[in-house]
């Protein structure tokens, strides 16, 4: 049994490939396997790979007779892996030559599910960006939502728990997986000394605007990651607001990477969905949207609404970004704006001496007369 495994999703990537490959090669811990899954590439990868494992018999490739997205791939490489833990590594990346020494060692002397190292952005001019997250993570292992590729898994517990990721899914399926992992591991003791390069790259599966598909994907994640959490009947209530920063992470953090109005509305029917299904209502409103909820409020957006005509209807946009629908008068002298007719978030009801402003059923602000 090798002490590590290594799985590389591999999608036409031959002008990388190569530089990932001698990283995992030249490591100082020999002991590990190298599974390449590659997903019905149509460039020379699938001939570099070869070549490299005729050299090294620690690499393997499995070939996908049709292309089936990288989680299956991830996925498939954990079925095959045999090693005692499980790295992860995107074929355009690569790691410190120290890299799988060092986390293997602290991860059987803590006897932990999983051990995380550094990451460091790699942008294309060169520049170097270390990112902090690990001191976060010392805190709360709760924190370890994002940089999955930075850490080792033991084969043993993925399998115990079936940790597999969502299958289909090609954007947030990471995150949805790590926070799951995350929350189930034993701990997650860090290291500091040995870094995962990831490259930032314009043609990664990350870039500045998203696809319809992509954001569909996005929201998938999301759902089946507060589905998964409501799930969890001895979830503490600090662990679920935790997890709930991921959840409306992914569907606010891509709403500004939308290319159209429609997409847009996509993601905010979505976050409306979220906060239907979610616990603790008051509390994830609250952490989640205090800073978005109270802008539109500073910047007078609210007065310039209630200024317009009654009976009119027209197009704004809530938190900024969202589109939103606004109806004024209404029983009781209370003005409403509905989001997609579905849900109202935004109320001001009339007082003798004040106004006082509600979003999500949440008194955010009182104004007098």
């Amino acid at each position: 049994m090798p002490k590590v495994s290594v799985i590389l999703p591999c999608f036409n990537v031959a002008p990388y490939i190569g530089a990932c490959l001698d990283s995992l090669l030249n490591q100082t811990l020999s002991d590990i396997e190298i599974i390449c899954v590659d997903d019905k590439s149509t460039d020379d990868t699938v001939t570099i790979i070869k070549k490299y494992a005729k050299r090294d018999n620690r690499i393997s490739l499995i070939e996908f007779p049709h292309n089936q997205g990288v989680a299956i791939a991830r996925n498939t490489g954990i079925e095959a892996a045999m090693g005692e833990y499980i790295g992860f590594i995107d074929p355009d990346d690569y790691v410190d030559l120290d890299f799988f020494e060092k986390l293997y060692d602290v991860a059987k002397r803590e006897d932990a599910d999983i051990a995380k190292a550094s990451l460091i952005t790699v942008n294309v001019n060169g520049v170097h960006t270390p990112n902090r997250l690990n001191w976060a993570v010392k805190q709360d292992k709760l924190n370890f939502q994002y940089e999955f590729t930075s850490a080792i898994y033991r084969k043993e517990f993925l399998d115990r728990y079936n940790l597999r990721f969502l299958a289909g899914c090609s954007i947030g399926e990471d995150v949805n997986w790590q926070i799951k992992a995350a929350y189930l591991a034993n701990k997650i003791p860090v290291i500091d000394s040995t870094a995962y390069m990831y490259i930032r790259r314009s043609d990664s599966a990350y870039c500045d605007l998203l696809t319809r598909k992509k954001i569909e994907k996005v929201c998938w994640a999301s759902a089946d990651l507060l589905n998964w959490a409501n799930a969890q009947d001895s979830m503490s209530k600090a662990d679920y607001m935790n997890i709930l920063r991921s959840v409306y992470g992914l569907l606010l953090n891509n709403v500004p990477r939308a290319m159209t109005h429609q997409d847009k509305e996509l993601i905010g029917q979505h976050i409306v969905d979220a906060y239907k299904n979610t616990q603790y209502k008051e509390d994830a409103l609250k952490r989640n949207f205090k800073s978005y909820t109270r802008l539109p409020l500073i910047r007078g957006q609210v007065s310039k609404m209630l200024r317009t005509l009654a009976y009119k209807k027209k197009r704004y946009k809530l938190f900024g970004f969202i589109p939103i629908i606004k109806t004024l008068y209404a029983p009781m002298q209370e003005y409403k704006i509905i989001l997609f007719d579905l849900f109202t978030v935004f109320k001001c009801v009339r007082g003798q001496w004040n106004d006082s402003f509600y979003i999500c059923g949440i008194k955010v602000m009182k104004v007098a007369h």
